[in-house]
């Protein structure tokens, strides 16, 4: 065999949250199971995603918000670190010779 296979110890499978059918992945967002029927597909990112109707409700339709997130991650130790910078270089030149 290559690869991993998923082992459900569980009698039943999973059911989609929405309509009780079987469910055909989790959501993007929630993780909740759903179908194929009642997932939501959102775009804005490197591919198009599955999410669930109560997740684009309260979210929106768009991944916008994760990669401004990701982009905050980035820009704000580097943002912190020219602060840093700036702020020694001004005390190095008040200290002078």
């Amino acid at each position: 065999m290559s690869g991993l296979q998923h082992h459900d110890f569980s009698d039943s499978p999973a059911r989609c949250v929405e309509c009780q059918a079987l469910a055909a992945g989790p959501c993007a967002r929630c993780e909740a199971p759903l179908c194929g029927d009642c997932c939501v597909i959102v775009r804005g990112g490197s591919r198009p995603w599955a999410v669930c109707p109560r997740c684009a409700r309260q979210r929106g339709d768009s991944l916008g918000g994760g990669w401004r997130t990701v982009l905050g991650w980035i820009a704000g130790p580097l943002v912190a670190l020219l602060l840093a910078v700036l702020a020694l270089a001004w005390l190095t030149d008040r200290a002078g010779p």
